[in-house]
Formats: C-alpha cells, structure tokens, sequence
C-alpha cells in the first residue's frame, strides 16, 4: 500500500496522551520494551511485515498541526502548556520499531526506547496492522457493506431504546479509518451525546473525547516500585498528575482483588469509579458495590466503565442488573469498528519489560495474561496468589 493508513497524530486513543503526559513529567528517565501478541495466532501474508515497515516509515513524518495544537490546549483542561510542547515536537522514531515474519507466517513488532517517546505506538501500530491485513486478505475476507449499515442500525436502536451510555472505542483493531468515521458520524446523527477514545474523531465531528488509565501503566509501576507497592502508587501518581480529574481506575492488572486491597477509603472516595476489562461481569461489579458499602460509600455515587469485548446485548443485561446499583457506562470497540462480515482481528501489544525489569499483566481472565512463566509465577507468589 503506497499511502499513508494513519494521517494525523491525533488519530491514537485520549489514554495514550494522558499517559503520555504522566509519563513525560513522572518518569522521562524510564525506557521501555513492547511486544505484538496476536491471540489467534493468524497467519500473515507473505511480505506482510515489509508493507507494514512502509506504513511505519510513513508515521515519522506526522506532526501535530497548529489546529490540533489548538484543540488540545483549548478542549482539555488537563493538558499542560509544557506537555503540549512536548506533542508539538514529538516525532515517531521508525527505528524504535523491529517487525518481522517467521517462516510460518507469524507477524512479530518489537518496540524499545524511552517509555515517554514509545507510549504512542502502541495504539496506531495495532490500527494499521488491521486495517493492512484486511486490505491484502480482501479476496479471502470480503467485507459486507449492507450487513454493515443493518447492524449498525439495529445495534443504534438497541442502545437508544434501552438508555445506555456508549464510548465508542475501536481504533485499536478497526476494521478502517473510513469504518470508524462511518460509525461515529452515524451514533451522533441517532443518539445525540456519543464519546470516543479516538482523540482525532472527536477533534473532527465534535465529540466528547474519553479515556481512561491502561494495563501498562499499572504493570510499569510494579517493575518500578514492587507489584506490592504498585497499586499505591500508581494511584497515588495519577491524582497528582490529574487532580480528581481522569478518575476512573483500572483493577484487574494484578487481579482485582488484589487491587482491593489498597484501593482504600482515600482512594475510592477520590476516584470516580472502575474500569471492568476481564473476568465475568457480574461477579466483578458485586465485588466492586460491595467494597464500596464495606468503605461506607455509597455505590450510586460511583460508576463502572464497562469495556471487555463487549456488544449491544451484554451491555443491555448489565444495564439492567446493576444500573438502579451503581452507574454504569460502556467503552465498546471492535463490535462497532470492525463488523462488516469478517472475523476481526485479536491482537494486543503489552509492555514486556520496564528498566530491564520484566513486567507482568495478570487480568482477572487467565487467558489475557502476559509475562514469562517465570515471572508470572514469582509475582503470583510475591502477592499471595498461589
């Protein structure tokens, strides 16, 4: 392909500049390894890896444009003049990226380098990896435009009449950019007040931008500061950065439950909320009422940001059981940016190691862990785990 997938740099997820900016002001000595999972273990077409060092190359041109510049500073209060400084210089470096294929097909993408430099990759990587594929496999994975538009009609429907609250968050494995924008302007047309992950669609169709904290930034505070002390103190970081703003926080890095125990009376009172990514639903969100009413807050005051693999009827039966308990939200990616008749993608790139330290995600949901078997092992047993 001998254009440009990804044009601006704004076309990456709110988080990566949250986290970018926590990370340039926290941790600017820190560096970083980052590596692709793909979960269903796809074979690529030959060659792949060299059209995708093309579009990589491609990303070392983008710059932030004056009128991104101005959205940024203008739209998001928590977006220092300093940090956005930093955007406005910022280049992504092609050679922090090693991608290759081995015999079988199998696609590998290497990242390293200065963690506040590398944090960017992360999201348009993934974008173009699936939106590349889908554009050399087109005669083995023909996409359904009409089976498109009546899904996306009826799932629209679906969540106008039961009242849900929806980001759409599918840059990372969308089907295109085209794709996303068509979904996007088409939930601003029938349900009014949307949000997306995606910061250049919301600068682009005026939508409110969303985001929350991801796994990695969790896993390098426990290679920094012990997985013991890890959930203090990314907690602790993040509100010192944000102020209570950006209040939702992600438990599952380390198990949830092993969250729990420091996400005390302090922080639940100070952050909004929780992020449910892994583990069954139900039993997570009882958890979580129940650790607040055990704090003496109330539930209702608080609020879940479901986003683990979701689509329009799982996000309608949650709804319905806790909404009247605790309020509810949800961050709904590939049902939306990727369902136009082929089986997307289900790829990942995780933090590997943070200062030569390797880095471990365990999740509430065995087989989205990531880590040696080593280090898995020894964290599990450091937590009392095991």
């Amino acid at each position: 392909m001998k254009k440009p997938i990804i044009n601006s740099l704004l076309d990456n997820d709110l988080y990566k500049f949250t986290q970018g900016q926590a990370v340039a002001r926290h941790y600017p000595d820190v560096n970083v390894k980052y590596k692709f999972f793909d979960r269903n273990s796809i074979v690529f077409p030959p060659g792949f890896y060299k059209k995708l060092d093309q579009q990589i190359q491609y990303l070392g041109d983008l710059k932030l444009a004056d009128s991104e510049y101005t959205y940024l500073r203008e739209d998001f209060s928590y977006f220092s003049l300093p940090y956005l400084d930093i955007l406005k210089s910022y280049r992504f470096n092609p050679h922090q990226v090693q991608t290759y294929q081995c015999t079988e097909g199998k696609l590998h993408i290497d990242i390293q380098g200065p963690w506040y430099q590398t944090i960017y990759w992360e999201c348009v990587l993934m974008a173009i990896v699936s939106e590349l594929y889908f554009i050399e496999t087109k005669k083995e994975n023909p996409y359904n435009m009409d089976l498109f538009n009546k899904n996306l009609r009826i799932k629209t429907n679906k969540f106008a009449h039961n009242g849900l609250k929806i980001s759409e968050f599918g840059t990372r494995r969308r089907f295109s950019f085209d794709i996303q924008k068509i979904v996007l302007s088409y939930l601003k047309i029938y349900l009014g007040k949307v949000s997306t992950s995606n910061t250049y669609f919301a600068h682009l169709l005026g939508l409110e931008a969303k985001g929350t904290m991801a796994h990695e930034w969790i896993m390098a505070h426990g290679a920094l500061f012990g997985c013991c002390q890890a959930t203090t103190a990314m907690l602790k970081v993040w509100s010192q950065q944000y102020q209570g703003k950006l209040g939702i926080a992600l438990p599952d890095t380390f198990t949830t439950s092993v969250f729990l125990r420091d996400f005390n009376a302090y922080y639940a009172r100070l952050y909004d909320g929780v992020r449910w990514d892994s583990g069954c639903w139900r039993d997570f969100t009882n958890e979580i009422i129940a650790h607040y009413e055990k704090l003496d807050i109330d539930p209702k005051t608080k609020r879940i940001v479901y986003t683990n693999n979701l689509d329009a009827d799982t996000a309608i039966q949650i709804h319905k059981e806790f909404n009247d308990r605790i309020q509810v939200e949800f961050g709904i990616g590939t049902f939306l940016s990727n369902d136009v008749g082929v089986k997307p993608l289900n790829i990942v790139i995780k933090m590997t190691e943070c200062n030569g330290m390797p880095v471990v995600k365990l999740s509430d949901d065995i087989g989205k862990a990531t880590g040696t078997s080593e280090s898995v092992k020894h964290l599990k047993t450091e937590l009392g785990l095991s």
